[in-house]
């Protein structure tokens, strides 16, 4: 089995993750807490591959039922974003964090996500089933919008029990929402300004995105995002305003033009992506499923190498092919042409401009 089990008990993981959450990168009098406590979560974190995999199968065959086109991955939280998330939320512990590890299907409509969402809800299900968000028919403030449903990994096998209560998050999503949320990342990777983990602190971006929750909703058919205009002139009139505020077209538009040529290695089972936003280059190592356990390590080398360092991310990812990986994941490559696409249409843009 070339995936890890946890080797440490759940109270030293929630140790390990507050001395995270309560130190310091710049800190020299923490570094060598701070290496520990990595140690420990980053067991934790890797520990998560195995139920991920499983349950990341099920959503796979659940929504090919739906579409047979239908874009599945899965991958395991940064460690940036796991400090994140414990100082937002200084009560959390790690070893209840839900999002370590996720998988993700985008559905090309609404309806389908609907229809892949009542599977779930009817079907049987080996996992214990914990809860389910949906952000879709209750938007979030920030105009994010998507399924969640979380589950504790459960095996009747015993050479599996030591996966057994692991949580992991599955999100069904439509492809204008995947596109929302994938420009928030780019924004985040280029600007530095962390609108999906900070909260409403970053202004005009903020309000920028969750006006565009709206457009999308609209187009959509959904309810839409709290605190934004009802009148579709009024929102029109807010959304050109930013657009010209923000300088838009000009920070994001020709983004993915720079480095859309990337190669990318032939199918694989995980793939380690490498991210240098400021210079606008992307590196793809390929992993089959055997080698799990080197691509982990490998992973953690790259986040300790460069932790701290603006622009620049590491992640492990899987996705069937190098085709879908860029479409799953189009905010490493610095992609934003969906989510410009809706943008130039709702503003009567011409669509040429969004690939200048």
């Amino acid at each position: 089995m070339p995936y890890p089990k946890p080797k440490f008990r759940r109270a030293e993981v929630d140790a390990a993750g507050r001395v995270l959450a309560e130190t310091e990168v710049a800190d020299s009098d923490s570094i060598p807490a701070r290496h520990r406590a990595r140690e420990v979560v980053d067991d934790w974190r890797a520990s998560h591959g195995y139920p991920l995999v499983t349950l990341r199968i099920l959503l796979q065959e659940r929504a090919r039922r739906v579409d047979p086109e239908a874009l599945v991955a899965q991958r395991l939280k940064r460690l940036a974003s796991v400090e994140a998330k414990l100082r937002r939320f200084p009560r959390m512990k790690v070893s209840r964090m839900q999002d370590l590890g996720g998988c993700r299907a985008v559905l090309p409509s609404v309806r389908a996500v609907g229809e892949l969402v009542e599977l779930y809800r009817t079907g049987r299900e080996e996992h214990e089933f914990v809860k389910e968000s949906d952000y879709i028919g209750q938007p979030k403030g920030n105009g994010y919008r998507s399924l969640h449903r979380v589950y504790r990994y459960r095996s009747r096998a015993s050479r599996n029990a030591a996966w057994d209560g692991h949580r992991i998050e599955v999100q069904i999503r439509s492809r204008l929402q995947h596109a929302w949320a994938t420009a928030v990342e780019t924004v985040d990777a280029i600007t530095g300004t962390q609108l999906k983990t900070s909260g409403p602190a970053n202004g005009d971006w903020d309000r920028f995105f969750a006006l565009m929750g709206s457009v999308l909703a609209i187009e959509e058919g959904c309810p839409l995002v709290p605190g934004t205009p009802v009148a579709l002139s009024e929102l029109r009139d807010e959304v050109r305003d930013l657009v010209r505020l923000l300088d838009v077209e000009g920070s994001l538009f020709g983004l993915g033009v720079a480095i859309q040529r990337v190669p990318l290695p032939a199918d694989a089972a995980w793939f380690l992506m490498m991210v240098d936003a400021a210079n606008r280059r992307v590196f793809v190592q390929r992993y089959d499923a055997r080698n799990f356990s080197a691509a982990q390590a490998e992973y953690l080398r790259l986040e300790a190498e460069h932790e701290g360092k603006p622009g620049f991310q590491a992640c492990l990812l899987s996705t069937d092919s190098a085709k879908a990986l860029r479409q799953a994941y189009p905010n490493y490559f610095l992609d934003v042409s969906v989510f410009a696409e809706s943008l130039n249409l709702f503003l009567g843009i011409p669509s040429d401009r969004a690939s200048r």
